[in-house]
């Protein structure tokens, strides 16, 4: 993440639910690389209007301050828009975002929805791994004594991510 968003990011965004633990890990972690507080937010479901209400919960989001999501997964790209969409109207500057996996299906076009995002929203989306690189990882190698996929597994994989992207 530092090498793709460098040392400004003030605040790590993680969706509710799933992105909490990812953002306030993340944080901590990033934090300890940069050697400054880092904040960390994550949004409700539903806003509250009772005690500390709001949509979001965290560090204070402010018009200018540098963001960085983070998330599990990325499928359609659905939870990442939705997360920019709600993000929009704070102000903040939005660098880009993180996901674990990207699954590299199909967008709404011909693009997967990694690319469309990357087109549409004009922001960097990095992935920690692939499904690719994660198929093509456990059909080569052995963990804890087992191989959790096998050759065929990984063909049946990569036909369809063609066909899907």
């Amino acid at each position: 993440m530092r090498a793709r968003f460098g040392d400004d990011v003030q605040v790590i965004f993680g969706p509710a639910y799933k992105g909490i633990p990812l953002g306030l890990a993340t944080a901590a972690e990033y934090e300890r690389l940069v050697g400054r507080p880092i904040g960390w937010t994550y949004d409700r479901k539903e806003a509250k209007d009772h005690g500390d209400g709001g949509s979001f919960v965290g560090h204070p989001l402010k018009p200018g301050l540098k963001v960085v999501i983070v998330d599990d997964v990325l499928t359609a790209g659905t939870a990442l828009r939705e997360s920019l969409a709600k993000l929009k109207p704070t102000g903040v500057n939005v660098l880009g975002a993180v996901v674990a996996v990207d699954r590299q299906e199909r967008g709404t076009g011909q693009k997967t929805a990694i690319e469309e995002i990357r087109l549409e929203l004009a922001i960097e989306v990095a992935p920690i791994i692939t499904i690719s690189e994660a198929a093509g990882w456990l059909a080569t190698n052995d963990v804890a004594g087992r191989r959790y996929l096998g050759m065929s597994d990984l063909a049946r994989i990569t036909a369809h991510l063609a066909s899907a992207g």
